[in-house]
């Protein structure tokens, strides 16, 4: 503050024009709330991480119930073998779980901005069961697969999802496909 009265007395001095010190205070002003505005976004940015990082720790613990509370109930999921809505969330990890009992999922990477978050994942598992969108005998073979997942975040809950997987790598580590 005691820099903003110096370049305006000084300005004053020079110039005689006590408009653009007005001016300069004005900016001043502005760039303290940008900078409230840029820390209530960092915070929500960070909060929305928090959501994401929960619905991995959620699948990692078998904890699905956690789920009522960070998605919602109409979330709209962008994937052709998922179904819209957090009933059908559930049911498809829970299909993955069947199949990969000691399924674990690392979060690689993950990056927000507005109410959008990207992860990047490792999902490592054995498999063990019967997936729901590849019916092949369990084959024993543990399996490592990538995806990248794209959540919107709006009052403290997922309510949108698109997801990257290169399910033809999977089908083909468990032997679906030659």
């Amino acid at each position: 503050m005691s820099s903003t009265i110096l370049i305006c007395t000084l300005i004053f001095v020079a110039t005689s024009i006590p408009t653009v010190c007005l001016l300069q205070q004005t900016t001043l002003a502005q760039q303290r709330g940008s900078n409230n505005s840029y820390n209530q976004q960092e915070e929500e940015q960070k909060g929305n991480k928090a959501i994401v990082v929960a619905y991995v720790q959620a699948v990692n613990n078998r904890n699905l119930s956690t789920l009522d509370k960070i998605v919602s109930k109409d979330i709209i999921v962008h994937d052709t073998e998922i179904q819209s809505g957090l009933n059908a969330t559930k049911q498809f990890i829970k299909t993955l779980l069947v199949a990969f009992p000691d399924l674990h999922v690392t979060l690689d990477h993950i990056i927000a901005e507005d109410d959008k978050v990207v992860a990047f994942t490792t999902a490592n598992g054995t498999h063990k069961g019967v997936l729901a969108f590849a019916p092949v005998t369990p084959t024993g073979k543990h399996i490592s697969a990538k995806s990248a997942d794209l959540y919107k975040i709006s009052n403290g809950k997922i309510v949108e999802q698109w997801d990257i997987t290169d399910v033809l790598d999977v089908l083909t580590k468990i032997g679906a496909v030659k």
